[in-house]
């Protein structure tokens, strides 16, 4: 992909994205609060969360359950476990599926492999 010199990309900055105007060996990696804040108000990630959801529910015709799993089956490559699920339908009943997609998205199962 083309990256135009010079010009930083918001969301990516907080991540330890090397700036275009400096050569380095090695980048630093660091775990701070402003990366997951990043991740949890990045309009990237709530409008990727919204079109997952809505492909969820598109792919399971509606069936609540089938959709749960389909958001874990997109983000994860897994079923939710008997906790998850619980959790998941808990909040899904109050709130919108996209705020599940997006608390997954800032999950560290989604973050990091286990």
């Amino acid at each position: 992909q083309e990256r135009m010199r010079r010009v930083d990309d918001c969301m990516f900055t907080a991540f330890d994205f090397p700036d275009c105007g400096q050569v380095r060996a090695k980048r630093p990696v660091s775990t701070t609060p402003l990366q997951a804040l990043n991740l949890m108000n990045s309009p990237f990630v709530i409008s990727q969360s919204k079109l997952i959801a809505k492909r969820a529910l598109t792919e399971s015709k509606n069936d609540l359950t089938r959709t749960l799993d389909r958001c874990f089956e997109l983000l994860l490559a897994r079923h939710p476990t008997a906790q998850e699920r619980t959790a998941v339908q808990n909040i899904t009943s109050k709130e919108d599926l996209f705020l599940v997609c997006r608390a997954i998205l800032n999950s560290n199962a989604f973050t990091f492999l286990e």
